[in-house]
């Protein structure tokens, strides 16, 4: 019955070693019965025909204890109602700011289901306060069960002063994620979340300016400047301190900074460029479109699409 039901909830899928034994099982069984394994085993073939490796997992007695490691992970049937309702968990280095950014980047129906999930508590933001928070909980709680791994979703900075190199705590932190097989995780390569900024040369400032709900001609100014940077200078840029951050000055992306740049964006931004994600303490989906629609007009970082893609379809399993 367990298995029927989460099957058509398309949360498991059965897979039949020995079909001629499975079918001559069913003819024995009720007609109605034998209708219901036969709507379960099609929505199986489709969902497993579609799903990620990271999330097929097969149910086995015959071991003695579940097998995390196996390929597909060999799960006992005691502990599938400890695989299907452990909550989904998206780990941020914060759960406030960083939770929002993804949202903005995130399509409309993803965006709406994981609201819709969280507040339902089958899913949960966590954000400890910090990159080196996510690395003790990587030491800790995250692994604290080997069926974690795989309900486990992690987005950090990189901390990068320059492109290809991150910091060396965003390091640790993804050498943890491979030794303890959490593929799910995506290190940012931008500095931080605020260089994520929908800008460039051609964006419309009123539009975006509008969108922090200030009033500051100074912010204006200093969005405008910055949208006339390279690529790799918006990328990488201090945001909140600017030039005054050592390893922003000496990185060498920003010798070619003229006095008017210097004293517009030098010391960092007026306002804090990560409040344009945040959309109130219970924000509704809809309230992510305008910087969303920012997002797909500069083009949605290539490095997420993955990322979401998959994102998209564990949860869709989840409804």
């Amino acid at each position: 019955m367990v298995l029927r039901t989460e099957g058509y909830r398309k949360r498991i899928s059965v897979h039949i070693e020995d079909v001629k034994s499975f079918e001559n099982w069913v003819k024995n069984r009720p007609k109605l019965e034998q209708e219901k394994w036969d709507l379960l085993i099609r929505a199986s073939a489709k969902l497993h025909l579609s799903a990620n490796p990271t999330c097929i997992f097969q149910i086995n007695n015959d071991v003695k204890f579940s097998d995390w490691d196996a390929t597909p992970p060999q799960a006992r049937t005691c502990d599938v109602d400890l695989l299907v309702n452990m909550p989904t968990t998206v780990a941020l280095e914060n759960s406030r700011n960083d939770k929002n950014f993804l949202l903005s980047l995130c399509k409309p129906s993803l965006r709406e289901r994981l609201i819709e999930l969280e507040a339902q508590e089958r899913l949960v933001f966590d954000g400890p306060g910090g990159i080196n928070e996510l690395i003790n909980n990587m030491n800790g709680k995250y692994v604290s069960h080997p069926a974690k791994r795989f309900k486990y979703w992690l987005l950090f900075d990189g901390d990068a002063t320059i492109p290809n190199e991150i910091a060396e705590t965003a390091e640790q932190l993804i050498a943890l994620c491979k030794a303890n097989k959490f593929n799910n995780f995506h290190c940012l390569s931008r500095r931080a979340i605020e260089n994520y900024l929908p800008i460039s040369k051609d964006t419309d400032i009123e539009q975006l300016y509008s969108l922090f709900n200030v009033e500051n001609t100074e912010f204006k100014e200093q969005l405008i400047c910055f949208s006339n940077l390279t690529e790799n200078q918006r990328y990488y840029y201090h945001m909140k301190e600017g030039l005054k951050k050592s390893n922003c000055k000496n990185s060498g992306l920003y010798d070619d900074f003229d006095r008017n740049t210097k004293k517009t964006i030098g010391r960092g931004f007026k306002v804090r460029i990560d409040s344009l994600f945040y959309c109130g303490n219970n924000p509704k989906s809809e309230d992510f479109e305008p910087v969303y629609r920012l997002h797909e007009k500069e083009g949605t970082p290539d490095e997420m699409l993955e990322y979401l893609k998959q994102l998209d379809f564990n949860t869709r399993k989840m409804q």
